[in-house]
């Protein structure tokens, strides 16, 4: 299939979770031709990704040792590798796949050429600063 600004084709939210406000974070150009960005909205650092899958967002900090390491991860197969210890996360669900945990993903949506964020009004403990 081919890429292109519509938005459904784009849109990535997690199922628990349905968001009114997204935040602007780049243009689908710059992120294309970067392959990666990373933003801080209210506070938070967001890694924005251009993947063979489309855009995907997350917090770049890796569960193992609450650093923020995965915005030097590598990407392929629709995971994130840590480069601190190896550990591989799905970019579909957050899950691990090695190692434990999950990583925190965003709802994602292209609006007019502009790769737009939402953010959950609370973030789990673990991410509080």
């Amino acid at each position: 299939m081919e890429k292109n600004s519509n938005f459904h084709q784009w849109l990535r939210m997690p199922l628990e979770e349905q968001h009114d406000c997204f935040h602007p974070i780049c243009s689908l150009a710059e992120l294309q031709q970067h392959g990666r960005i990373v933003r801080t909205i209210e506070d938070r650092p967001i890694l924005v990704l251009w993947t063979d899958d489309g855009v995907v967002a997350l917090d770049p900090q890796c569960p193992h040792q609450h650093v923020h390491s995965l915005d030097r991860g590598t990407v392929a197969c629709g995971e994130i590798t840590c480069p601190n210890h190896g550990w591989t996360f799905s970019l579909r669900t957050g899950r691990a796949r090695i190692g434990s945990g999950r990583i925190r993903l965003f709802a994602v949506r292209i609006n007019d050429g502009t790769v737009e964020v939402a953010l959950p009004e609370h973030q789990p403990r673990w991410m509080q600063g």
